[in-house]
């Protein structure tokens, strides 16, 4: 079988690029604030002679950065997602799209054999 993509649309990309892109974001807002806070606290345990006075600082808006970078990383993503299918759907128009060609899975398991006890239930 062969199917044809010829749009994509926008509404269903969109949602589902933000809800993943914002998991993908809070997930690299973890790392992000875990590094700035090891980084605060290396920091701080070196002493403002070697930083300066603010930096140490940094430690404590490790962790607070989370929603922010979540937040940008969903927004910005998927407006390059909304970009690229829009630009898909104008390149379609002219190409004709994608050609996917489909078969019907086959299922190898055997089917399991039905349980038959090997005595009556009531004991007889």
């Amino acid at each position: 079988m062969r199917y044809r993509v010829h749009r994509i649309p926008l509404w269903p990309v969109t949602k589902v690029a933000f809800v993943v892109l914002l998991v993908v974001g809070v997930i690299i807002g973890l790392f992000y604030g875990a590094l700035l806070s090891g980084l605060g606290i290396i920091m701080g345990a070196l002493g403002e002679a070697a930083w300066g006075e603010g930096l140490p600082a940094i430690g404590n808006l490790g962790f607070l950065m989370i929603p922010f970078i979540a937040i940008l990383y969903a927004v910005t993503g998927t407006i390059w997602v909304l970009v690229w299918v829009l630009i898909y759907n104008v390149v379609s128009q002219v190409t004709g799209g994608i050609e996917i060609e489909m078969s019907a899975c086959e299922d190898r398991r055997p089917a399991p054999e039905p349980h038959v006890p090997e005595r009556p239930l009531n004991g007889f």
